[in-house]
């Protein structure tokens, strides 16, 4: 079974794309700020925001009675500086740390570390 070839018939075929064509001039001015806009993804939010955020949760480590591998995993500390802070809380009476400052006299630790780790930190 065979169909006849459909054809349009030409005029109309103009009509069709006199009418595709107006729909699109129309919309291209109404959408244009939107096509214009590359800095945005599709949540909305621009990306420096999404990169900056504060991890959901945090942790607290007792430098009394914390261990080489729990201090390890603070900004900055490695096995060695984990090491030197256990050694250092070993040599002093009670072998413990009366404060956080106290982390100040290990070799290694300054000032700018200090703070960087201090809101992870308690001393009990």
């Amino acid at each position: 079974m065979t169909y006849p070839p459909m054809s349009i018939p030409t005029s109309m075929y103009k009509q069709y794309l006199l009418v595709i064509n107006l729909i699109i001039l129309v919309l291209i001015p109404i959408h244009w700020s939107k096509l214009t806009t590359p800095h945005l993804r599709w949540n909305a939010f621009p990306i420096k925001q999404q990169m900056h955020q504060d991890p959901p949760w945090t942790f607290h480590i007792d430098i009394n009675t914390a261990t080489r591998l729990e201090l390890s995993f603070l900004e900055n500390i490695g096995p060695a500086l984990a090491n030197r802070i256990v050694e250092t809380r070993q040599q002093h009476p009670d072998q413990q740390f009366t404060s956080v400052e106290q982390l100040l006299m290990v070799k290694g630790i300054g000032p700018k570390t200090l703070e960087r780790i201090r809101h992870h930190l308690i001393c009990q």
